[in-house]
């Protein structure tokens, strides 16, 4: 029975794989169609392209590179998210090279309210991966929320300087530009705002649940597992009972990040389906945690739940 289970869970995690492959696949091909496929109705008018004509010859004047908070404030314990953004007012396509994930190429120095000023590191890991390689049309626009937290924790309140650049610069016609790929973003993280918190949590959510795209679906359910309070448990809860295969997601983004928060969602899981797929992803998610969390707290009570949990 277990060997079975164990095949079972292998062969749905390399077909998600697959679906994931193909849904970024297809974000590469034109960039400027996960804007429109994307647009909410009340989002519109802030996502509208750029239409103006401009000459033919490509220059530093026609490519803007920005970036600017998904948020019009932070607060302690929610996800910093970024809207990156990419501007081609020219007459002519160009390529950008974003990396593995469409993120390795991302580097950020970051300098916290206590003065200290770090280089992030890169974001690279083994296994599957996509490549991150972007075609943008003429006279269009890329967009990408870039989710920091993924770089970096941002534990304190206080003022935050970010400044980031592309690994790699624009290209045209297989050429390099010498355009500028260059932003800076100062914001403060306000202190905790419960109700504030559930509000983006509930924003995030719903755009959980509207999402078609596998890709979409995935960025959504990665920064609802970056709210590190017990206010956005709920949403999580929702969102392991969607019936869109974010379950499997959760599961797997709530094992990296582990934390209290993680052991009330999987267990969660166990009790709401127990002889599921999902639920043997969630013991393991769980074994993993305690085998590497540092709080001894937490490891006795992963300990205590799988003790209770029935053989399968």
């Amino acid at each position: 029975m277990k060997i079975k289970i164990v095949i079972s869970v292998v062969l749905l995690i390399s077909l998600a794989s697959l679906v994931f492959y193909l849904a970024f696949m297809h974000r590469s091909v034109v960039a400027d169609s996960k804007i429109k496929d994307s647009l909410n109705p009340d989002e519109s008018s802030a996502k509208q392209l750029d239409v103006k004509q401009t000459p033919e010859k490509t220059g530093e004047s026609e490519l803007a590179v920005t970036a600017e908070l998904a948020t019009p404030r932070i607060v302690l314990h929610q996800p910093v998210i970024l809207n990156f953004t990419i501007n081609n007012n020219s007459g002519n396509a160009l390529q950008a090279d974003l990396g593995q994930d469409f993120k390795e190429n991302f580097l950020f120095m970051l300098k916290r309210p206590n003065g200290k000023t770090e280089q992030l590191p890169q974001l690279t890991h083994d296994g599957f991966s996509v490549m991150g390689i972007v075609r943008i049309e003429p006279r269009h626009r890329y967009m990408q929320r870039v989710l920091l937290n993924e770089w970096t924790g941002f534990a304190e309140t206080g003022e935050y300087v970010v400044e980031g650049r592309l690994k790699k610069p624009l290209e045209w016609r297989g050429s390099a530009l010498q355009s500028p790929s260059e932003f800076r973003i100062t914001f403060t993280i306000e202190p905790e705002d419960s109700t504030y918190l559930r509000t983006v949590a509930g924003q995030i959510y719903d755009r959980l649940k509207r999402s078609e795209s596998y890709a979409e679906i995935a960025e959504a359910g990665l920064e609802l597992t970056y709210f590190d309070s017990a206010d956005v448990t709920p949403y999580l809860k929702n969102a392991v009972l969607l019936k869109k295969g974010i379950d499997s997601l959760i599961v797997q983004y709530l094992r990296t990040r582990g934390g209290r928060q993680a052991l009330e969602v999987l267990a969660f899981v166990l009790d709401k389906k127990p002889r599921s797929t999902v639920a043997v992803e969630a013991r393991n998610a769980l074994d993993w945690i305690e085998h590497n969390t540092r709080d001894e707290d937490l490891k006795r009570d992963i300990q205590t739940l799988l003790r209770k949990q029935p053989e399968t």
